[in-house]
């Protein structure tokens, strides 16, 4: 009645992997009479703890509230036992739920930003139904997703005028996607058909068109960059021409007549694009020794000429004279053909010395 029978110390029965036993038992008296029986030995299975909490998939995509990031599995030792799911701790622990069907997700609230945060560490807990438990940190993923761009920069912004083709500067994109890559057109705008894309992604005048800041000195065009997944994004840039000093040029005709046996000739003009300060002078060569000029172009003899008398160098009343004006940086010539012409002069009374007047009395 006091024998047992026991495993032996180092042994111990998992029903999951071996749950019966065979053995043959003897019994031997003190007479030396033996019985011997085969006896069926069974383990009980008993609720073991749950050993590891998992997930399928294990990312979800960006920019997506809610999102499931896979669904939630648990290993145990009882093939068949129910398993309840638990947030219980993680960096991100605020930011997750468990959903229906076991689905690790983000609350309804929630929804990630690959660009910001692409990881997420999240403890879960798995309880069986006979209340043990385990627990493990997840660690999952957010995956990308092409993002429009949401902006267009232009380097610089302006250009000289009076240069064909000139580069305004280099386009760039702001884009969610920081290593997206860019193409960029010109759509539309008040300006469009004299803008073009060149190389390096600059935004620049057409090989036949360059600017005049007097009549024009900025321009409206609209750029779209269009990235890698066919996302657009459309901009209106405007950009000015800067001004660039130009010569003066001369209005006056080149050429002129002036009445014999006077200095007066003409008063110059000119024009400048940025309407500054002119002012006049003399070049050299021809007839210019004859003439002179004040700074506001007034133009004279030095000696008023004789119809008669030419002193021009060609002796023929035509006088050529090299006029200049400047304004204060560039200069202009004119080459000015002078002509004087014949003036009507009463002819002299030549009176003899010895002729006498005699005074008569009525």
């Amino acid at each position: 009645n006091s024998l047992s029978l026991n495993y032996k110390s180092s042994i111990s029965g998992d029903f999951e992997t071996k749950s019966s036993y065979s053995i043959n038992l003897e019994v031997t008296d003190n007479e030396n009479f033996k019985l011997s029986k085969d006896i069926i030995l069974t383990i009980i299975d008993a609720n073991d703890a749950p050993t590891k909490v998992s997930i399928t998939g294990g990312s979800a995509a960006e920019n997506s509230s809610g999102a499931s990031f896979g669904t939630l599995s648990t290993t145990d030792p009882d093939a068949v036992d129910n398993f309840t799911y638990a947030i219980t701790g993680g960096a991100d622990a605020a930011s997750f739920e468990v959903g229906s069907s076991n689905a690790l997700k983000f609350k309804s609230t929630v929804s990630g930003n690959f660009e910001t945060k692409s990881t997420y560490s999240v403890v879960v807990t798995s309880t069986d139904s006979g209340s043990e438990s385990v627990s493990s940190t997840l660690s999952i993923s957010l995956t990308d997703v092409n993002e429009s761009p949401t902006d267009i920069a232009l380097s610089g912004g302006s250009a000289a005028e009076n240069s064909a083709g000139a580069s305004f500067g280099t386009l760039s994109t702001t884009d969610p996607d920081a290593t997206d890559s860019f193409t960029y057109t010109v759509t539309g705008g008040t300006d469009a058909a004299s803008f073009e894309i060149g190389t390096s992604d600059t935004l620049k005048f057409k090989s036949t068109v360059s600017g005049n800041y007097e009549s024009k000195s900025s321009y409206s065009v609209i750029v779209t960059s269009t990235d890698a997944g066919s996302n657009t994004y459309a901009e209106t840039l405007t950009v000015s021409i800067t001004n660039v000093n130009e010569a003066p040029s001369f209005t006056t005709s080149t050429t002129a007549s002036a009445a014999e046996n006077g200095t007066a000739v003409l008063t110059a003009a000119a024009s400048d694009p940025e309407s500054g300060s002119l002012t006049y002078s003399l070049g050299t060569g021809n007839d210019t020794g004859s003439f002179s000029i004040t700074s506001a172009g007034v133009l004279t003899f030095n000696r008023a000429p004789d119809y008669e008398i030419p002193t021009d160098s060609d002796e023929n009343n035509t006088y050529l004279v090299n006029l200049i004006v400047s304004d204060g940086s560039l200069s202009t010539s004119l080459a000015l053909t002078v002509t004087v012409t014949d003036v009507n002069e009463p002819t002299a009374l030549n009176v003899p010395e010895n002729v006498q007047t005699v005074e008569t009395q009525e």
